[in-house]
């Protein structure tokens, strides 16, 4: 039977495993993600957003969606995207994928109703492009819309920075 040990030095800001002769050692960051406040926000104006905090951009006759930079600040360290494949159908409000990060497991939903394009592969090896670029390089997907006309019930950024700061 292999005996496995495990335990923390706060003195010393780290952690250590033990099991059987080997001895693994590590160090504890002090770096601890900081959450935005409201207006350090970015929140571009050709952006539509909704209650979720996805937002969903028009180019020619696609639509992008991915999640708000008040999304990404909140969840932290993102660390696993699930996607659709090309193909798939939703409507609007149905479950498209998920977030993952250090803190929790959010649902991704989908704005408008539409069939899914593409897919943001590079997320797949490098999720934490929610938090660096999460309107350029960390887009979710691409979709042909079913109804374009339904963009323009969601948010613009006024409407959903309102919504941000309760008023």
């Amino acid at each position: 039977m292999m005996h496995l040990t495990i335990g923390l030095d706060w003195r010393n800001e780290s952690v250590w495993l033990e099991k059987g002769l080997a001895v693994f050692h590590h160090q504890l960051s002090a770096e601890v993600p900081v959450m935005k406040e409201i207006n350090e926000l970015d929140l571009p104006e050709d952006l539509r957003y909704t209650e979720d905090h996805e937002w969903a951009k028009v180019t020619g006759e696609r639509v992008t969606i991915g999640i708000s930079d008040y999304a990404q600040s909140q969840l932290g360290d993102i660390v696993f995207v699930e996607m659709p494949g090309s193909g798939d159908q939703f409507k609007k409000g149905d479950e498209f994928g998920t977030v993952e990060s250090v803190k929790a497991v959010s649902e991704l939903y989908m704005p408008i109703d539409g069939e899914v394009v593409s897919a943001n592969q590079a997320l797949e090896d490098i999720p934490e492009l929610l938090n660096q670029s999460p309107y350029a390089d960390g887009w979710i997907i691409e979709i042909k819309p079913e109804d374009p006309s339904q963009i323009e019930a969601l948010m613009d950024k006024e409407t959903y920075l309102k919504m941000l700061k309760g008023a």
